[in-house]
């Protein structure tokens, strides 16, 4: 039977790596988000199991009209599209509009996606959203990208009790800095990245393959226990206790 999963912002960086490691393990690949290039990109490198389709999350409209594209039945969805703020705010009404993007970006797409595909989760589905150890870490939180992102850990918390019965998980995976990302290359410095990557007890930051991996075990039957939770891949910078 073929298992279908929808990957969201899926078509570089963190995304594309997830894309490529569930289509590794078995799944047929939906590669979603708003840039048709690299999604054509990411399909590519992918092969035969990928499909892609165009959507905004952050759009009820766009996301309901993607809809007739996606899976009639879904066993894994990754909510990975987001951003931090670009942090250019002048007035007050600069720094509304960045929170506001921030959390439709970072938390209400996840919500949207996942609230309009629920019908559509096998009996066994997993949830996997894409957090940030900005969550807990004040100092890389980049203004509204943190508390997004710490509204998205405890959604995913009360979400896994909603739906638990079902037998589906919800689970966010929460990295580091992550190498290869436009998140890394458009708002860090090489003198913060190093500054990061001291921090860590292994010396070294994230790669989007570490957070496919995560996802992919999460994915997995051998995780059909943990849900609710919050795996940080953050190297020791930020401990689960």
């Amino acid at each position: 039977m073929t298992r279908h999963a929808v990957v969201t912002g899926g078509g570089s960086g963190i995304g594309r790596a997830i894309a490529v490691e569930l289509a590794d393990a078995g799944f047929d690949v939906v590669v979603a988000g708003r840039r048709p290039g690299p999604l054509k990109e990411t399909c590519a490198v992918i092969g035969p199991a990928a499909k892609e389709v165009l959507i905004d999350i952050t759009q009820p409209d766009s996301v309901a009209d993607a809809l007739p594209e996606l899976p009639g039945q879904i066993d894994v969805l990754v909510n990975n599209a987001g951003a931090p703020p670009a942090g250019t705010a002048a007035d007050l009404a600069g720094v509304k509009a960045e929170w506001l993007a921030s959390l439709e970006s970072n938390l209400l797409g996840a919500v949207l996606m996942t609230e309009a595909l629920r019908p559509r989760f096998t009996a066994d589905a997993r949830i996997v959203n894409i957090g940030s150890i900005a969550a807990k870490s004040a100092p890389f939180g980049f203004g509204p990208y943190g508390p997004a992102k710490a509204a998205l850990e405890t959604w995913t918390g009360n979400l896994a009790f909603q739906i638990g019965r079902q037998g589906v998980t919800v689970n966010t995976v929460a990295p580091n800095a992550v190498e290869r990302t436009a998140t890394v290359e458009c708002f860090l410095t090489a003198e913060q990245l190093a500054s990061i990557e001291r921090q860590t007890a292994t010396r070294r930051l994230c790669t989007p393959e570490d957070v496919a991996a995560a996802v992919a075990f999460l994915a997995s039957p051998a995780a059909r226990q943990i849900t609710g939770q919050v795996l940080y891949l953050g190297a020791g910078v930020v401990m689960a206790r």
